[in-house]
């Protein structure tokens, strides 16, 4: 009688321990489906962080980049692949870290956002470096080794509104972006020809003040002018040279003369430099 009420104990113990089995497998399993669903919504609608920063620059709208100018605290840009970048302006951050000012706004430098940009570069496809552009608080795509803002998560969408730039109209957009700022080595140097593109850029933009027009115009007189002098400079003196060689050659006995001849001619050469420099003093300090 005790063994059989041992046995039907046991197996009872034995069915209950399975159905907790079961019940903990269950919620483990339930758990696990969620916490993924809940990651692929967050990894497909993006997720940032952001903290609060007083922006000096009023006319800055949610998806514009921003550097942190010093003195002039953060702005937006018009400089391409800026070293100053500091971050990307949102009103819908996924998180934001409040400040005391009331007046501060949410600025994310780490995570996936939405960012101005032009087609200034060419469109931004998905996998594209995005960097600062020639149009103020917009990015571009990268073309050359320089620093970004981050990698582009799909091809940006653009809109009807363009923009003027450097005497070209682009067209403005958004693409969402992956923020990683840092210097990134491309495939593409800069070249000879971006080299001009970046000073009739600079020429461009003084062009549009007249001070610092007339200041360019007085640094290209007073480079012609050093070139100038230097190749007349350069040219007598190589002269000179090749035919107290040939003197020397020809007659031995007047080696003396000719040496002391050339060495006149590189006195003359040398203060010709220094009028030069002289020259070009008074040129800029006009």
């Amino acid at each position: 009688m005790k063994e059989n009420v041992f046995s039907l104990q046991l197996s009872v113990i034995r069915k209950v321990t399975t159905c907790l089995i079961l019940l903990v497998t269950f919620h483990l399993l339930l758990v696990t489906a969620l916490a993924g669903a809940s990651l692929t919504s967050v990894h497909a609608q993006g997720f940032n962080v952001a903290s609060s920063h007083e922006i000096t620059d009023k006319e800055a709208v949610s998806g514009d980049i921003l550097i942190y100018d010093g003195a002039n605290g953060l702005v937006r840009t018009n400089v391409t692949y800026s070293q100053k970048i500091f971050g990307v302006y949102t009103e819908t951050p996924s998180l934001v870290i409040r400040e005391a000012s009331a007046s501060a706004k949410p600025i994310i430098r780490l995570g996936d956002v939405d960012v101005n940009v032009t087609d200034y570069n060419g469109e931004i496809k998905k996998g594209d470096y995005v960097t600062t552009s020639p149009v103020s608080g917009k990015g571009m795509k990268a073309g050359q080794s320089g620093y970004v803002l981050g990698l582009a998560l799909a091809d940006a969408v653009y809109g009807d509104q363009t923009v003027t730039a450097e005497g070209g109209n682009y067209r403005l957009g958004t693409v969402n972006t992956a923020l990683r700022i840092e210097y990134a080595e491309l495939t593409t140097a800069r070249s000879n020809i971006k080299l001009l593109s970046d000073l009739n850029a600079a020429f461009f933009r003084s062009v549009q003040d007249p001070e610092k027009f007339t200041l360019t115009i007085r640094y290209i007189i007073a480079g012609l002018v050093a070139l100038l002098a230097f190749a007349i400079g350069f040219f007598y003196l190589a002269r000179s040279i090749s035919k107290a060689v040939e003197a020397i050659g020809r007659n031995p006995l007047a080696r003396t003369a000719i040496i002391t001849s050339v060495g006149l001619q590189v006195a003359a050469t040398l203060i010709g430099g220094v009028v030069t420099i002289g020259i070009i003093f008074i040129i800029v300090r006009i």
